[in-house]
């Protein structure tokens, strides 16, 4: 939860989890704590990418921690893709789709394949981006949080291209966020700031911005 919110306490509940797994002897405690340390690092400074993914892969390789590598797994992809490090974001896509659909993830390989637009957006190709967003949209079975970045996908790409209908879109993904979520919530917020921007809305595009920045 802490790193989800670029809490700096994150670093103290890691050090409590490693103190805890000398009772425990559980490796996947300690690749937890070490995981969402790095990304907290990654998110809020952009380094320490090979940290997390040395972390990742450890969890990848090692047997009975498939689930937690998958876990990791998504949010490297996440992080690279909303950070904008768009070819790092498409190398850690195609290894954890694989990974996932060796070992037979399917809710994390759905996760993983929701970053995929958003790269596809950021490079311009918005055909690609809202085709791959709206395969993803149309499964009716994946929860919110599979859905969060396709709807900001298309809405981007709808405000982009002229449309008004994009509110909508927008209200469905914020509307799966929880109030500690900085993640999602200002991946949320910048994309409101764009739609309101292109509209020429700026002082809606001020505020939201300035959400996000606070």
């Amino acid at each position: 939860v802490s790193a989800l919110a670029f809490d700096p306490a994150c670093a103290e509940y890691a050090a409590r989890a490693y103190a805890l797994n000398d009772e425990l002897h559980d490796p996947a405690v300690v690749l937890r704590a070490r995981g969402y340390t790095a990304l907290t690092a990654v998110f809020s400074a952009g380094a320490g990418w090979e940290e997390v993914e040395g972390v990742w892969r450890e969890a990848s390789s090692t047997p009975g921690l498939e689930e937690h590598a998958g876990v990791l797994g998504v949010c490297i992809c996440w992080y690279a893709v909303l950070r904008c490090e768009l070819d790092r974001a498409d190398c850690y896509l195609a290894e954890a789709a694989k990974f996932c659909d060796d070992h037979d993830l399917g809710m994390f390989s759905g996760l993983v394949a929701s970053a995929a637009p958003v790269t596809a957006l950021h490079r311009g190709d918005w055909d690609r981006a809202a085709v791959a967003a709206e395969q993803i949209l149309t499964r009716l079975e994946l929860s919110p949080q599979h859905r969060f970045l396709p709807l900001l996908t298309l809405a981007e790409v709808g405000a982009r291209r002229g449309q008004q209908a994009v509110d909508p879109l927008l209200d469905e993904a914020a509307s799966g966020t929880q109030p500690g979520d900085l993640f999602r919530l200002d991946a949320a917020r910048a994309a409101r700031a764009e739609v309101a921007w292109l509209s020429g809305d700026d002082v809606t595009a001020l505020a939201e911005a300035e959400e996000g920045l606070s």
